[in-house]
């Protein structure tokens, strides 16, 4: 059985949303940076830290491994409290991740 099209947009999305922590590292550490210099690279280091997590679950995801199809599930779960944009994708993702063809690629039931 080949990797499933749900996987690969999930994982489209996990990367793009990766991307858009560390843009949002860059610029608010740009903005607190002026400020205090600590603050702006404690906020790059978090964000940035978030983001590749996020690259990460996503090359998971990819490579059809159950830890990272458990951590996107958990992660979309989270991301349905964050509204409008976060519960519409995580909405997406969970209804997407959660398809029996996708658990049989994963190799769950």
């Amino acid at each position: 059985m080949g990797r499933p099209s749900e996987v690969v947009v999930v994982s489209v999305l996990f990367v793009l949303l990766g991307l858009l922590w560390i843009g949002l590292g860059f610029g608010l550490s740009v903005l607190y940076g002026l400020a205090s210099p600590k603050a702006g690279a404690s906020i790059l280091l978090i964000c940035s830290v978030i983001g590749i997590f996020f690259c990460i679950i996503a090359i998971g995801l990819l490579k059809l491994q159950g830890w990272a199809h458990t951590l996107a599930i958990i992660f979309s779960g989270i991301g349905l409290i964050h509204f409008p944009v976060g519960t519409a994708l995580g909405a997406i993702c969970l209804w997407l991740l959660l398809k029996s063809e996708v658990k049989q690629a994963f190799g769950e039931s």
